[in-house]
Parts: structure tokens; sequence; C-alpha cells
């Protein structure tokens, strides 16, 4: 029996072997199997039109395929049997480029400053970081795109720098500990009380974020002349009772500090006060006002010079411009910022459950 290979060449002598009895009923039963594909079906009846005496050319036609396909399964019958006619050709796809450990070497160096690998350029690009793994081989012969998919891919996106601050206290990891301790636990019949000033409050358009149609957004008045002045929010913060509080002064000299602080002294008239406050020249510098806080028994907690991230106040601030101050534009002064903050009610911004209590928070 002779067969062709493409091309014209003449292929070796290729017979089929003899099918044992297994074989045979296995044959039979899969030319009866309608549930098999198409192209495993044709490879039985291959075998089927050669055993009945067809020669492999006359077979391929018969059953519909090149002759080169009846070919290598007639040979692969021959050496193997029936095992291999319903194996996928390649269960595991395609084989990977790119190993494991190529790819965390590849996250390595983007997250890396080029000038730490004595480069004389400070950002990655793209193509910068593929030619320099290429060059490295840490990387196959891949396209620029490639390694920007990767690198998508692996959740590393090209971000603006941010900026953050340090403190220079000496004393910083004392002052932390000790304001962190404050915060975690309340001292017996005392109450801990951040205090900070939100400044300044004026009349003038204030925006926000709000829902509106698409491409049909609010608008607000952009040209104003602030003609009422500015006021000065010198607020408390009772961080364990969560309640926020405050005065409202025209200024802030360390008279109107110093009479806030009175009023918070006849707030708590029987409690001992951990006051914790940023580290401002004008008030810790200021003997009158230390005098004044040992005369109320106050006892000033001072964050570290430039960590006032520490004082808890300044997120209800934030909380109180968004839902308060945000998108307001009232030009009549009763309608000053101020004037929105007395009269919005906010809910504390902390998730937790307070005991419910028929007397109403002494700061309120």
């Amino acid at each position: 029996m002779l067969s062709y290979h493409a091309g014209g060449r003449m292929a070796r002598r290729l017979e089929l072997r003899p099918l044992t009895r297994g074989e045979q009923r296995a044959l039979r039963s899969k030319l009866r199997d309608l549930t098999l594909s198409v192209r495993v079906h044709q490879r039985y009846r291959v075998i089927d039109q050669v055993r009945r005496g067809f020669s492999l050319l006359t077979a391929a036609e018969r059953v519909g395929c090149h002759f080169t396909v009846a070919y290598d399964w007639v040979h692969r019958f021959n050496e193997s049997g029936f095992g291999t006619f319903e194996q996928v050709p390649n269960p595991k796809g395609r084989p990977p480029i790119l190993r494991a450990s190529q790819l965390r070497e590849l996250i390595d160096v983007a997250l890396s400053s080029p000038s730490e690998r004595g480069l004389p350029f400070s950002v990655w690009s793209v193509s910068k970081l593929a030619e320099y793994c290429r060059r490295r081989r840490l990387l196959p012969a891949v396209t620029d795109e490639w390694v920007r998919r990767l690198l998508r891919r692996e959740g590393l996106t090209a971000q603006r720098v941010r900026t953050w601050k340090t403190s220079t206290d000496p004393a910083f990891d004392r002052k932390k500990k000790r304001i962190r301790a404050l915060y975690r636990r309340c001292p017996a019949r005392s109450a801990v009380v951040c205090f900070d000033e939100w400044v300044p409050l004026d009349l003038k358009p204030t925006g926000g974020v709000a829902w509106a149609r698409q491409k049909q957004p609010q608008r607000m008045r952009a040209t104003y002349r602030r003609l009422q002045g500015t006021e000065q929010f010198l607020g408390f913060y009772d961080v364990h009772a969560d309640c926020l509080s405050g005065l409202f002064r025209r200024r802030k000299r360390v008279l109107d500090i110093s009479k806030a602080f009175c009023y918070l002294r006849r707030c708590y008239p029987r409690k001992r006060l951990f006051v914790i406050l940023d580290n401002l020249h004008n008030v810790r510098d200021h003997p009158r006002f230390l005098a004044l806080l040992r005369r109320l028994h106050i006892r000033p907690v001072w964050t570290p010079t430039e960590a006032s991230w520490l004082n808890l106040i300044e997120a209800q601030f934030g909380l109180r411009k968004r839902f308060t101050l945000a998108n307001t534009d009232d030009p009549h002064p009763r309608g000053s910022a101020s004037t929105h903050l007395r009269l919005s009610p906010i809910p504390p911004p902390q998730t937790r459950q307070l005991p419910s209590s028929p007397q109403p928070h002494p700061l309120i």
C-alpha cells in the first residue's frame, strides 16, 4: 500500500496492522457513537475503510479528508492503537514564553528608581523599561506594548508622585504614643477633647459634587465679592462621646481662644480635661494662655511639630465642609458659612453605635 506526502514525494510503504478483538469492538462502538465530533469520527472511519481493503487514497476520498491525514492516523494507530484518537493535541495550550520569575523581576524593576540602578534618568517609561529588561535578559524579545499590558495586568499604572510630611520633633514618638493612648482609653472621670481652628469661613460660592444628568452639570457663579468679612470656628471634639461643637468668632486672637477654653471648662465642671491641640507658637508660647490653662485645670496635649494629622478633629472638619458648605451660594448675610454650620445637622462620621442617653452632651 503506497501513500504520498504533500509535495508529491513518495512515502514509505504503510499497511494497517491487524485489529484485536477488543479493538474491533471499540471500533464498532465508536462508529455508532453520535456524540463524537466530526474530526474524531473521521479518524475511526479512516481505520474502518482501510480495514475493509480500500487504499489510503480511496479511504481518504470516501471519508472526506486529505490523504496525508489518513496516512498519519493509520500510522498512529499502528503505534498506539485508539488511545490517542480522542486526545487533545495540546491540553495546556501554547508553551508560555514568560516565566513567573521573569514577571516578578519585571515588577521589581518597574517599582524601583532608575537612578538606583545606575541609569542617567529618574523616571521609567515603558520603552526604557522594556529596553533595560531585554538588555539584561530579564525578558524575551517582546514589544513595548506587550510590556505595558503586563504591567497593567499586574495592577501597575503611571501615577503622579504624592508628597508627605515628616515631623522634625525630637519627641515625636513619645507624643504620638501619648495621644494614641488617650484615643484608645479615656482616663477615669476625665474627657479627651480635640481642639482646632477652622478658618476662614467667608461668604462666597463653594463648589462641590452633586448628582446631575450626563453632560448637564449644575452651575455656580464664579464672580463674587466678599463684603461680609470672615468668621473663625473654634471647634471642640469629644473623642469618646463622638460630639463636635464650638464657637464662632470674628477673629482668632489669644483672647478669643481663651474665651473658648473657658466655655469648654463650663461644659465639663467636674471632669479632668485632656485637650489635644496643634503645636502653634501663638498659644504654646503665650504665658497668659498657659496660665489660664493651669487655672482652669486643663491639661494640654500638644501634637508633634508638623503632625496635625494626629488631631482627630481634622476629619470632622472635612465632613462638615462636605455636607454643609459644599454646593452653597447664598449672597445674603444670613446665609453665611457659620449659619449653614449652625443649622445643618450632621450625623457622626464614625459607624459605631453610641449608647443612648436621656441627658444631652455637655458640649451641646
